[in-house]
Formats: structure tokens, C-alpha cells, sequence
């Protein structure tokens, strides 16, 4: 038969790989809808599928969930001899967070509820990317690492960021990295990262539980 003799396995056609960005820290949905595979073979395809994240997808994959990082679709095609045929394509989610300057924060006062930059305190886990927009200010600022007493600290500059630009930086290693503007250097910042993020994040919750607590006692009496 033509099955038994054939030994050309099915061509998979898969999309590019790509990137997307979303500021959630567990991922995107849909990222990927199942669009752009297909298969053709020359007895025809019997049985075909896409797997990722562990788990196995059917002939017409279904819009799914991706969470931050790269992922590897991996789709396969088998016919009626049993050659298999393999296409593969990545979806890469990247985390991002965007900072900006608060209206007004060109003079000095909001430092006194570290309202400078929103949001003042940003909490990430590591690979992420934080993105600093000069919206209010009248002329430019900077996003420095470091502080106004003990100068940069050479993690990261944006240099001076003009009136409706921005300036990006890729977090790779955990820590707390404090920053300021060296224009206005009342204006100042705190990023977390990673090991350091999920501690601030169980202080956060914890200071906020105590919070509701202690209300809630108060309303009882």
C-alpha cells in the first residue's frame, strides 16, 4: 500500500515566535489563539495536536493562558504510515510595569507622602521590566539608582527623559533598588525584586490584615 511505503513525515507550519508584555505578574491570556498551524502530508494526516505548559491540545488548539516568560508550543502532525512531523514556535510574556511622575512633583512637597513617583514603591519579580514616563513634569527628569545623600549607585540611568518620553530598565537580579530624580532629587522611588519582592508583598499583606483587624476591634467596642 501507499502507507506502508511511505517514509515522508507530515510538514508542520507554525507561526513566528513572538512577544507580548502585560503588567499582570502571572501572565497573559490568549496570547496565542491557536491561529497559524497547520499540516499537510502526501497520504494525509491522521491524528495531530499542539502540547505546551504540560498539557496536550487538540487539532483546534483553544485560546489559553501564558504565564511571564518563554513558553515552547510544540505541534506535531502523524500519518497514516506513522511518520511524525514537528513544528515548533515560542510565546515569550515579558512583565511590565509602568512608572510615572505625579503632577506638580517639579516642586518640592511630595516627597512628604512619597507621592513623586506612582506608583513609589514597585514590587516585581526578577526579569521584569519597569518603565518610567515623564508625563506633569515641565522640561526633563531622571529615574537614577541610588539617593540624593549617596549619589548614583550605577544600576541603572535614563539620563535626562523630556516631557512625554520614557525610559525602560530590565530587572535581572533580585533586590531593593532605591532611585531618584537628579533634577529634582526630592522625587524618589523603591523597586523590589524578587526575594526581596515577596517579602515586601507578605509584609504588605500582613500590615494590611493587622489593619483590618485592629478596625474591626475598634468597632466591636
Amino acid at each position: 500500500s501507499v502507507a506502508s511505503n511511505d517514509t515522508i513525515p507530515p510538514t508542520v507550519t507554525v507561526p513566528a515566535s513572538y512577544t507580548n508584555s502585560t503588567s499582570s505578574t502571572a501572565g497573559l491570556y490568549a496570547a496565542w489563539n491557536g491561529s497559524g498551524v497547520w499540516w499537510t502530508d502526501n497520504i494525509g494526516v491522521v491524528s495531530s495536536s499542539c502540547s505546551l505548559l504540560g498539557g496536550t491540545l487538540g487539532s483546534i488548539p483553544e485560546p489559553m493562558f501564558f504565564p511571564i516568560g518563554t513558553t515552547t508550543v510544540t505541534c506535531t502532525a502523524t500519518d497514516a504510515a506513522g511518520n511524525v512531523g514537528t513544528g515548533t514556535f515560542t510565546v515569550t510574556i515579558n512583565h511590565v510595569v509602568t512608572v510615572t511622575n505625579a503632577f506638580g512633583s517639579e516642586t518640592p512637597g511630595c516627597e512628604q507622602t512619597n507621592s513623586c513617583f506612582t506608583p513609589y514603591q514597585t514590587i516585581i519579580p526578577v526579569g521584569s521590566t519597569v518603565v518610567w514616563e515623564n508625563n506633569y513634569v515641565n522640561g526633563g527628569h531622571t529615574a537614577t539608582s541610588g539617593s540624593p545623600v549617596e549619589g548614583p549607585s550605577g544600576a541603572f540611568d535614563s539620563s535626562l527623559i523630556m516631557t512625554g518620553g520614557s525610559f525602560s530598565h530590565t530587572f535581572e537580579d533580585a533586590g531593593t533598588y532605591d532611585y531618584f530624580c537628579m533634577v529634582h532629587p526630592w522625587m524618589q522611588g523603591t523597586v523590589i525584586v524578587g526575594d526581596a519582592a515577596a517579602e515586601a508583598a507578605a509584609a504588605e499583606a500582613a500590615a494590611e490584615a493587622a489593619a483590618e483587624a485592629a478596625a474591626a476591634e475598634a468597632a466591636a467596642e
